[in-house]
């Protein structure tokens, strides 16, 4: 069950890197996501990136990372908190300039 959790959260951010989103044209969405990544905490961030940019498995980043594979799915869970909500309020945003 818990594996399952983390598949559908894994793709859910591999559709929001990989995929145009509706409300912003792409180039938009690219920089806003590179924005809203940029503002994460180093711990979060680097995470993040590791996961989904350099495609490395949870076990393979807390050995790099030196840390336990649980605070790796932790760090993970609250970066990935944090993207949507940001991600979320500047959708917003831009949708009320437009």
């Amino acid at each position: 069950m818990l594996g399952e959790y983390w598949r559908r959260r894994d793709a859910w951010v591999q559709a929001l890197v990989r995929t145009p989103q509706t409300t912003l044209p792409s180039d938009d969405r690219n920089r806003v996501l590179r924005a809203v990544i940029a503002e994460l905490p180093d711990s979060h961030r680097v995470v993040l990136e590791m996961r989904y940019f350099g495609e490395l498995p949870l076990a393979e980043i807390a050995k790099s990372e030196g840390i336990s594979l649980g605070t790796v799915k932790s760090r993970l869970h609250y970066a990935l908190d944090k993207l949507r909500l940001a991600l979320k309020a500047r959708e917003e945003t831009e949708r009320l300039r437009a």
